[in-house]
């Protein structure tokens, strides 16, 4: 699951997992954010009923934390033996902004395999149920969902060799629970014909600088970033390598 802060990871996730009241609104798997505030501080990868959802954290909260966020997503993903689908989480409600861009090309870039032809959008927060406000609201306002759509894949597509299907959806329960069973089982249905890509790739790094401007001392950190490795038992010397 991939996208800002805000766009409906968790609660998609959960919907995948078990859509039925009990768990999303009382006992998720994944925390959901109440507030502007992220929830998902780091990788959680849950499964059940042989399906794994990996929820990830949004890409836009502060330098540090977005640092710390990527070194994390990196390593956790890289431990998976494959993944069959990246879903790029769209909240109706929220334009797709510079950070979101740089979100979709940092994914890209680290799994350029995945990013071919593996890859569906999912609009959420798109309340169909006709007593509630927001949908009363749209009429009102007229919006045109077509239009919508079609500004998110455009946007999209601008950073992608593919062209990814679409679905729109409210994760949260209302009493139409036959139509959300329906497309649950359309996305579930759609990620089971792809070809699970591998993720145990090996990445080769080459170091390049001058002495002293640690080399060593990084490439021990991108293998192991723990205290024991880069102080103790670090994989290459530091401070005496003269070739």
């Amino acid at each position: 699951l991939i996208g800002s802060t805000g766009n409906g990871k968790s609660t998609l996730g959960n919907f995948l997992l078990d859509p039925s009241e009990e768990h999303i609104l009382d006992n998720p798997t994944f925390p959901t954010a109440r507030s502007n505030l992220p929830d998902t501080k780091e990788v959680v990868i849950e499964s059940k009923g042989g399906l794994t959802v990996i929820d990830t954290p949004g890409l836009n909260e502060g330098e540090h934390e977005d640092l710390e966020h990527t070194l994390d997503i990196l390593k956790k993903l890289k431990s998976q033996q494959s993944i069959t689908a990246a879903i790029l989480c769209v909240n109706f409600e929220n334009k797709i902004d510079e950070q979101y861009r740089h979100t979709i090309n940092y994914y890209k870039c680290h799994f350029p395999k995945l990013f071919e032809k593996n890859v569906l959008i999912v609009i959420t927060n798109y309340c169909t149920d006709a007593s509630n406000p927001k949908v009363k609201q749209r009429k009102r306002q007229g919006v045109d969902v077509n239009e919508i759509v079609g500004n998110v894949r455009e946007t999209i597509n601008k950073y992608l060799t593919c062209d990814p299907t679409h679905f729109l959806i409210d994760c949260l329960p209302f009493e139409d629970s036959s139509r959300h069973e329906i497309t649950r089982f359309s996305i579930l249905h759609y990620m089971q014909q792809m070809q699970p890509i591998s993720m145990r790739n090996p990445m080769t790094i080459l170091m390049i600088g001058s002495t002293g401007n640690g080399k060593s001392a990084l490439g021990n950190f991108l293998l192991d970033p723990s205290e024991e490795h880069t102080l103790d038992d670090p994989t290459f010397p530091v401070g005496i390598t003269n070739k």
